[in-house]
């Protein structure tokens, strides 16, 4: 039978989590909500602790560096997509459209915002560990674990997802889980990147006819096409006068 003491001591345990989680998810919204409006090296960490409604000295408790809440923001938001895909039951390239049509949505929400967190990571420091949520961050997400080991990384979750498609018979061009999943990783976060130069761009439709075309190439069978998103106002004016 488990002491008293004992319970009490799991249950402050438990509280702590609870609180800690509801803490770094209060500044990674901050984070979320800033990067919609405002380049990564002009957000201050003062105002972003003002934000979720901590000190600065308790922002840094949770985060060396706001890039590293940036770390913690992605993470967040990759579980979230792993965790849908796991509920769905999608595997293979079911689930690597899945992932798209997420990343699509997203960056239809706040273009710039992704564009700036995609050029974060692009120089972000390879050797720093990626982010581990705990049980009570993944609940304070309103998440359970996705169908992943470790964090939910982009590279990481479309190796899984070749793999399997791979293992189906679903991809069949010649290659390596990593080689494809690089390719798709990059077709993913180029597509926020290359459509910045118009503010009409379709992010929703073009994230979802790039992986059905890039899936066409490796080999998926059956690859359907589906509409083309209009041509942003820019380049028609641009055509318009050629």
């Amino acid at each position: 039978m488990v002491s008293t003491s004992t319970e009490e001591a799991h249950a402050a345990s438990s509280l702590r989590e609870r609180k800690a989680a509801a803490t770094r998810a209060a500044i990674v919204d901050a984070l979320w909500r800033r990067l919609a409006t405002t380049q990564l090296s002009d957000i201050a960490v003062d105002d972003l602790a003002r934000e979720a409604g901590v000190s600065r000295m308790t922002f840094f408790n949770y985060f060396p560096t706001k890039e590293h809440a940036v770390d913690w923001l992605m993470m967040g938001f990759l579980a979230e997509v792993e965790s849908a895909i796991s509920a769905k039951g999608l595997q293979g390239v079911a689930a690597i459209e899945e992932l798209f049509g997420m990343m699509g949505d997203a960056s239809s929400e706040g273009p710039a915002r992704m564009r700036r967190i995609y050029a974060y990571f692009a120089s972000r420091p390879a050797d720093r560990p990626p982010a581990v949520p705990s049980r009570a961050d993944l609940a304070t997400m309103g998440l359970t674990k996705g169908g992943g080991p470790g964090p939910a990384t982009l590279g990481g979750m479309l190796m899984r997802y070749v793999e399997q498609a791979q293992r189906a018979g679903e991809l069949l061009v010649p290659g390596t889980a990593y080689e494809v999943a690089h390719f798709l990783g990059s077709l993913a976060t180029g597509a926020s990147v290359i459509g910045s130069s118009s503010p009409d761009t379709d992010y929703k439709r073009l994230f979802r006819r790039h992986v059905r075309r890039a899936l066409g190439l490796l080999g998926a069978p059956g690859a359907s096409d589906p509409p083309p998103p209009k041509t942003p106002s820019r380049y028609r004016k641009e055509r318009s006068k050629r």
